[in-house]
C-alpha cells in the first residue's frame, strides 16, 4: 500500500537492545472537527528561515519520514545513519556547512544519543541539540537535558513540533563564526559580522 505519509500520517520504530523494539504510525482520519488537524498540518508547518537540520537516527524509516518532513518545511536535510557519521561531518567539513540544529534519536547502537551529543558539543559548544525518542519518561527526558540537549520531542511527532523546534532552538551561531573565518581570511574581504552576533541566548 501507499503507507502512512502519503495520507498524512507518519510512522517510524526505536529498538532498545535486550528490550524489543516499538514500531508506531499515524493517519490522518476523515472528520477531525472543523478541519483543525489539516490545518495544523498546512499552515503550522512552516518555518522562520531556512535552516540547514541534520537529523541522526540508526532507523533508515524514520530518516526518510524526516527528509520527507524538512522537505515540506523547506529546510536542508542533513541526515546522518550513526553518531559515528554525524561526528565525522562535524569533524572533515568546513564549520560554514554546518548544521544549524541537529535531531537526535537516543537508541542507538555502538553510540546512543546522550553519548553523541556529549561529544558533539565538546566539538561545537553551541550547537542546538534537540533528542528524539518513543520513551516519554521523565528519567530519559532528564537524562537528555543532563547531557546537554535543548530539548526533547516524543515519537510521533508532527510536522508542525519539528518546525516549532527549529525555530525555537535553531542557530546560526557555529556556521556563522566558520563563515566570519573564511571573509577573515581574505585580506580584500574584511569580516562585517558583528561581535554581538556571536553571543548565544538560553
Amino acid at each position: 500500500g501507499p503507507g502512512a505519509p502519503s495520507i498524512g500520517g507518519s510512522t517510524g520504530c526505536c529498538s532498545e537492545p535486550g528490550e524489543g523494539s516499538t514500531f508506531w504510525f499515524s493517519f490522518q482520519a476523515e472528520g477531525a472537527a472543523d478541519g483543525a488537524e489539516t490545518r495544523d498540518r498546512i499552515v503550522d508547518v512552516a518555518c522562520d528561515e531556512r535552516w540547514r537540520v541534520m537529523v541522526v537516527d540508526d532507523t533508515a524509516l524514520n530518516l526518510r519520514l524526516a527528509s520527507h518532513m524538512l522537505s515540506h518545511m523547506a529546510c536542508e536535510g542533513l541526515l546522518m545513519d550513526s553518531g559515528a557519521a554525524a561526528l565525522d561531518y562535524l569533524r572533515t567539513s568546513h564549520q560554514s556547512t554546518f548544521p544549524d540544529i541537529v535531531f537526535m534519536d537516543f537508541c542507538m547502537p555502538e553510540m546512543d544519543g546522550f553519548e553523541t551529543t556529549a561529544a558533539i558539543l565538546a566539538l561545537c559548544p553551541n550547537m542546538p541539540i534537540v533528542g528524539l525518542t518513543a520513551d516519554a519518561s521523565t528519567e530519559h527526558h532528564q537524562k537528555a537535558m543532563r547531557c546537554g540537549m535543548r530539548h526533547v520531542l516524543i515519537k510521533p511527532f508532527r510536522e508542525r513540533e519539528l518546525a516549532e523546534a527549529c525555530n525555537q532552538f535553531g542557530s546560526r551561531v557555529e556556521r556563522e563564526a566558520g563563515a566570519a573565518r573564511v571573509v577573515a581570511a581574505a585580506p580584500s574581504q574584511p569580516s562585517r559580522v558583528p561581535a554581538d552576533r556571536y553571543s548565544v541566548q538560553d
